[in-house]
């Protein structure tokens, strides 16, 4: 053994599965899991394992190799996989994020699988197609959010988000022709981003929840400006989430009744 050489675990998750899966059937779903299995096997030694977790989700366990090459094989196997693939009559596209953590001395096999799904989800986050390696930064995000997810929740059961009108200006009258609605959010004296906020509650189905009370708060605003202003209008912000999860029609025409 080599005393700069370790092992790594190499977790894929496949980031079109979903789609192939719903559009053509489960057949074409099985032929792309035996296809990407057949892939990386042409890619692995011996000495190395692969597995199918479950799902689209497959690990790798490469043995005695340093961290270029655990990343140069991740490459390997996105350029393998990104190869035109052919099922009857169609070309389907195969993609994946690969997560990558090492393998280390007196550490738990759960938490080495730990990492690199923390590793993979990164790869996602970060816009898919790609391979990150685990280091303890993760770990320091994961809690975060999952301690922001926590109190994202507390916030909209108390209505604790703050809705912020941002003017809509006629630059050449010099007059606020109109207002856009923006959620905000403080915690413990500190603004959270809207974007990190926001997609937490994308992945965790409270953004319905979330536009709701962004429709609540505005009208409530223009019922009390309208007299005032009888001109203004305010656009607010929708998720793609609210046109499936209810009937929008509905629900905004219920809030502007109320108001």
């Amino acid at each position: 053994h080599q005393p700069h050489l370790t092992s790594y675990l190499l977790l894929l998750d496949l980031d079109t599965f979903k789609l192939i899966n719903d559009g053509l059937g489960h057949s074409a779903g099985d032929w792309v899991l035996k296809e990407v299995a057949r892939r990386v096997r042409g890619l692995i030694r011996k000495s190395d394992t692969l597995v199918r977790l479950g799902g689209d989700e497959f690990a790798i366990l490469l043995l005695e190799v340093n961290a270029f090459e655990a990343q140069q094989f991740a490459d390997r196997v996105s350029t393998a996989l990104n190869e035109p693939a052919r099922y009857e009559d169609r070309q389907l596209s195969i993609r994946a994020s690969i997560g990558i953590a090492q393998l280390v001395h007196n550490v738990e096999a759960e938490e080495v699988l730990r990492n690199a799904d923390l590793a993979m989800y990164e790869a996602k986050r970060r816009g898919k197609q790609r391979s990150v390696i685990f280091d303890d930064t993760l770990l320091t995000l994961a809690s975060r959010r999952l301690r922001l997810e926590q109190a994202l929740q507390n916030a909209l059961k108390e209505s604790a988000l703050d809705v912020w009108f941002q003017p809509i200006m006629d630059a050449v009258e010099n007059r606020m022709v109109g207002m856009e609605a923006l959620l905000r959010w403080s915690l413990e004296g500190s603004f959270i981003p809207p974007d990190e906020f926001i997609k937490i509650a994308e992945n965790n189905g409270l953004i319905t929840q979330m536009g709701r009370f962004v429709l609540e708060r505005t009208c409530m605003a223009l019922k009390a400006l309208l007299p005032v202003y009888p001109h203004l209008t305010c656009s607010i912000n929708i998720s793609l989430r609210q046109f499936t999860d209810v009937d929008l029609n509905e629900e905004i025409m219920a809030c502007l009744r109320e108001y």
